[in-house]
Parts: structure tokens; sequence; C-alpha cells
């Protein structure tokens, strides 16, 4: 009798050995999480210009300001870059959302213009029909 006990808990043993194996599969570090931001560098934009996004599980992940689709130029599972595309942005404060598979993250940046960063008007005092100078980009 005690080889036929003996056979049994070699079997149960490799039982609970492959049944191990098999939960540990789904356990490794290959699987996509939700994404994070961290920061978004520069915080004011204008259309047209590159930011970077840092954070976590960027890999993979698309992005948005204020519903707008943007094309992302390079990423890493850190860092995405892009430029600001669209021009239906309001000046202010406008959201940021990446997204990959398992869900989203959502931070804000500043549009400072669509495009255009005036720099000053001169001068700054002026009548109808005076002349004035604008400088920016």
């Amino acid at each position: 009798m005690k080889k036929s006990n003996n056979a049994f808990y070699v079997f149960v043993l490799g039982l609970l050995i492959i049944a191990g194996g098999i939960t540990s599969c789904g356990s490794g570090s290959d699987e996509e999480a939700e994404p994070t931001i961290s920061s978004i560098s520069p915080s004011t934009v204008t259309t047209g210009d590159e930011i970077t996004i840092s954070g976590t599980n960027l890999s993979n992940a698309s992005v948005a300001i204020d519903f707008t689709t943007q094309t992302v130029t390079s990423n890493s599972s850190t860092s995405l870059k892009m430029r600001v595309l669209g021009s239906s942005f309001q000046l202010g404060s406008a959201d940021v959302v990446v997204t990959n598979s398992v869900g989203s993250a959502t931070s804000s940046i500043n549009i400072a213009a669509y495009g255009v960063v005036i720099n000053s008007i001169l001068p700054a005092t002026v009548g109808v029909g005076d002349e004035i100078t604008v400088t920016g980009k």
C-alpha cells in the first residue's frame, strides 16, 4: 500500500507544479497597463508646437487634445512626442487624453493662440487712423 500512496502524492505534487506554472504565465511584465501622465512639456503651446508627454505605459498609445486626435511622431513606454494639430482649439486650458488598450489618462495644457503669438503692440496708446506695429510669431 505504501507504493500506491507515494504515487498519489507524486501525482498531486505534479499537478500543483503544473498549475503553479500555468497561473504564473499570465503575471509577466509584458502585460499592458493603464497609461499615466507625469508631465507635459511645454505646458503652454500653440498649434504646430512639438510637445513631449512623459509617464508610464505609453507604448502603442494614442493622444487627443480636446477631442482632436493627434499624430504621435515617436514613442516609448515612458515618452510620447507629437506636434499640436488643430485649428479649432479654444484659448486657455485644453484636456490631453492618452489612451491605450487598457485605459486612459488625462492631463491638461494651455493653448496660447491659434499658431499666433503677439509679443507687443506699439504704440500703447493710439487714436483713430494712427498706425500700429504688431510683433510676434
